[in-house]
């Protein structure tokens, strides 16, 4: 069958509008097209700028010039995100980060110095090498320790200590440090004006519970106790083959918070079995003497105890304070103990007997005028394995509670540098 003119003219008119339509269809999509190109080259424009913005503050915030971070270098890395990981700086954890944006990492500038962009820090000198070296390579690689915090740590304590030794050690020559009762330490100036110690620490010898000191390979000291009715009962005799040499025995004290005189209990006993075991004899005597009156009482009543016996080594004047509890003689200033004191030892050497006074480092530094004592032996107590008192002294306490054999109950221990017993 034969199709009629009007069909094919029909069917030209259909394909012409199918075309038209696909024609449509391709300029709609290539203009759509355009705009969506032009919209993002918009958006990335006002990224670039509020990138450079964002860099610009931080540098301003940090003090860094514009000459130290190119703005094109920073604006870069600030968009396209850093290209080191946390692998290769210890500082960085890149998790902590939402964006690379957020990063603030060190900088390089043209001659190879490294800069921390947060602290403005320079972090490595290139002009100290001319840039020969890259330095920020050097740095991305672990091969510095600039970054690394526990090193630098250990550094900054290391030097803090090396200071603090250096300063101990000169202190040491001009100041001496003095422990509290209540623990706390100071540095005090030495005076130049007193006589210094010359033992040697390498002479000392403790052969326990007996401290010795040596003179030319020769032992030239002599073993004492100090001993009181707290005590209790004692072998004399023991006392002296365990290596003693001499005793020193409390008279007797004032208390405390009383005032009141009261001789030791033991003192009769004790002197009397010192002497039947061979053990040279010297006293002491606890003040707490706040008036001259006091003083002049508290000597006078110790002279008049000892009169009927033989006393070769000192007799000893103790004034100190009271741990754990307040004592009369802390009412007192430095000048007033001082004058106490050699009112005390000044009545004991009248009465023809060898003065001494007993103190720790503390009491004899920094509660009496020792320049004012000078021509007074002094007993020093200081628990340690060797004294650090700067000045003289004939006598030394090294242990207040040791053991000896001849007595039940701990003991102080002593150490004498001079024979009293031949003076």
């Amino acid at each position: 069958m034969r199709l009629t003119d009007d069909y094919y003219e029909e069917e030209r008119e259909s394909k012409l509008f199918l075309y038209m339509i696909v024609l449509m269809s391709l300029v709609v999509l290539g203009v759509v097209g355009l705009i969506f190109w032009m919209n993002q080259q918009d958006k990335s424009g006002s990224n670039y700028e509020l990138a450079k913005q964002q860099a610009a503050e931080r540098r301003q915030a940090a003090g860094i010039s514009e000459e130290h971070v190119p703005m094109e270098k920073s604006v870069d890395s600030l968009i396209s995100g850093s290209t080191l990981t946390s692998d290769q700086l210890d500082i960085w954890d890149l998790s902590a980060f939402d964006s690379a944006d957020e990063i603030e990492s060190p900088k390089s500038t043209k001659n190879g110095t490294v800069l921390n962009q947060t602290t403005g820090e320079t972090v490595i000198d290139g002009s100290a090498n001319n840039g020969s070296e890259n330095s920020a390579a050097k740095l991305a690689e672990g091969k510095t320790s600039v970054y690394d915090m526990p090193d630098r740590e250990e550094e900054e304590a290391l030097g803090t200590e090396e200071t603090a030794e250096e300063e101990d050690e000169e202190n040491h020559d001009t100041q001496t440090l003095v422990t509290r009762i209540d623990g706390a330490e100071e540095w005090v100036e030495i005076n130049e004006n007193l006589a210094k110690n010359s033992y040697s620490k390498s002479r000392f010898v403790y052969k326990k519970p007996v401290m010795s000191y040596y003179l030319n390979g020769k032992e030239a000291s002599w073993c004492g106790v100090d001993i009181s009715s707290k005590q209790e009962s004692v072998d004399f005799k023991k006392l002296k083959k365990a290596g003693c040499d001499f005793v020193m025995i409390k008279v007797g004290g004032r208390g405390y918070s009383s005032g009141e005189i009261v001789l030791d209990e033991k003192f009769k006993d004790y002197m009397k079995s010192a002497k039947s075991a061979g053990l040279d004899i010297g006293v002491y005597f606890f003040s707490q003497a706040i008036t001259k009156d006091e003083i002049e009482e508290e000597a006078e009543t110790l002279i008049e105890a000892i009169k009927d016996y033989t006393v070769k080594y000192p007799v000893v004047f103790q004034m100190q304070e009271v741990e754990g509890d307040m004592a009369r003689v802390d009412s007192l200033d430095t000048e007033s103990r001082t004058e106490l004191t050699k009112r005390f030892l000044s009545t004991i050497k009248d009465a023809g007997y060898k003065p001494m006074v007993y103190g720790n480092k503390e009491w004899l530094l920094t509660k009496v005028d020792l320049e004012a004592l000078e021509e007074y032996d002094v007993w020093l107590s200081q628990e340690a394995d060797t004294p650090d008192y700067p000045y003289e002294f004939a006598m030394w306490q090294y242990d207040k509670s040791g053991t000896i054999s001849g007595i039940s109950k701990e003991t102080g221990l002593n150490v004498c540098f001079v024979d009293y017993a031949k003076e």
